[in-house]
Parts: C-alpha cells; structure tokens; sequence
C-alpha cells in the first residue's frame, strides 16, 4: 500500500485511472478493474511481471485526488 498526499479530486477519478491503465504502451494489464471510494484507489487485475504491477501504481502516485493505493494486481 502506498499513502499518498493530494488535496485535488476530481469526479471521474475511476474513469481516469482506468484510461490511465489501459491507454499506456507500457502496460500488459489484462483484466483490470478499479475501485475508488474517498480518494482510496483498488487495482484488480493481472499483470506480465512485477515491475509492470509496481509501474501501474507508480503512474497513480502522482495523480490529483489518489491518496491511498491498494495495489491488488497480481502477477501471472
């Protein structure tokens, strides 16, 4: 779990995130389902290794309105 610090939300933030994941070239992510509810942030899916599960959750670390992150990606 990450903690995160970010004063910003936005509405949509689900929406975002899961464009985020499945627009990026970097990602392989099958499967993946995102769960916001108060800034807390889910990530269900799969992944090709771990260091792509670790970047997805790197690419939300940043992101106005994320302040938790449970990274519940796992790894096949």
């Amino acid at each position: 779990m990450a903690v995160v610090s970010s004063v910003a939300t936005q509405p949509n933030l689900q929406q975002t995130i899961t464009s985020t994941l499945r627009t990026n070239p970097n990602f392989a992510l099958s499967n993946i389902r995102v769960v916001v509810k108060d800034g807390e942030v889910e990530l269900y899916g799969q992944a090709q290794t771990g260091f792509e599960r670790a970047l997805a959750q790197k690419f939300l670390e940043n992101m106005d309105g994320v302040k938790i992150i449970r990274n519940k990606i796992s790894v096949i």
